[in-house]
């Protein structure tokens, strides 16, 4: 990761930390030293960038251009009927990437990020957060299916210890030693993201049960990469913010 890069994490971290101050030590050495999804080399770098906002001032789509003017997108789309938050990553008209993420309300509320690599399902993953019985919010259940692995544990909200479940991550990250590559992670439009969810966390006036389990989440996923952490957090703000207007 690039120090122009590195220095993006407090933006985003001052949201996440919030609800997961052990996030701070992602991105440190060997943790991971391989991210799951990386930049495309092949892509470059982004000489134009574009935020496009819909008529609520949500964020619709990020869309850079490199030299050769090809063009990465990142899409963002609201399923109202699921109650779906959705993050498409384009090369051009090619799908390389597919963030799901959405609430399960019966006997247990869940949390559901499903991430899909259009180029080679190895590289999928299931996060699943589940809602402790009591309304305390002091820890929450997580599975993580990763390297064809479900990996289990609990974390502890308010902790500053790293939680087992992030070092189990990071280790399973260290062994696949990933070449996947999404052009739309590229640097550029990384930081428009980050920026974007950074005013999103920070402009809230307060997290809801729902927001702390969702950038919860979003810490969860920051091991993967930091473009991928910043495009989960932005499908994390949207979904809560929707679906609390829905309901």
């Amino acid at each position: 990761m690039s120090g122009r890069a590195s220095r993006l994490f407090p933006l985003l971290h001052d949201s996440v930390k919030r609800v997961a101050p052990w996030s701070r030590f992602i991105g440190a050495p060997d943790f991971p030293t391989y991210w799951l999804y990386n930049e495309d080399t092949g892509f470059g770098r982004s000489e134009k960038v574009e935020v496009h906002y819909d008529s609520e001032n949500n964020v619709e789509k990020v869309v850079g251009k490199n030299a050769a003017l090809q063009e990465a997108s990142i899409e963002f789309s609201w399923d109202g009927t699921a109650k779906k938050s959705i993050a498409v990553l384009k090369k051009g008209v090619t799908t390389e990437l597919t963030i799901e993420e959405w609430f399960s309300e019966g006997e247990t509320f869940k949390l559901y990020i499903d991430t899909r690599y259009a180029d080679n399902s190895d590289y999928d993953v299931q996060i699943r957060i589940t809602k402790p019985s009591s309304q305390v919010i002091d820890s929450f259940d997580v599975e993580v299916d990763i390297n064809n692995k479900t990996l289990t544990g609990t974390v502890d909200v308010a902790s500053e210890s790293v939680p087992q479940i992030a070092k189990d991550i990071v280790s399973e990250l260290n062994k696949m030693n990933s070449p996947a590559t999404v052009a739309a992670l590229e640097e550029n439009m990384t930081t428009a993201l980050a920026v974007e969810s950074w005013k999103g966390g920070s402009y809230a006036r307060e997290l809801s049960w729902q927001g702390i389990f969702n950038i919860g989440g979003s810490a969860m996923a920051l091991k993967f990469g930091l473009g991928i952490g910043v495009a989960y957090a932005l499908v994390c703000y949207t979904l809560v913010e929707l679906s609390e207007a829905a309901s």
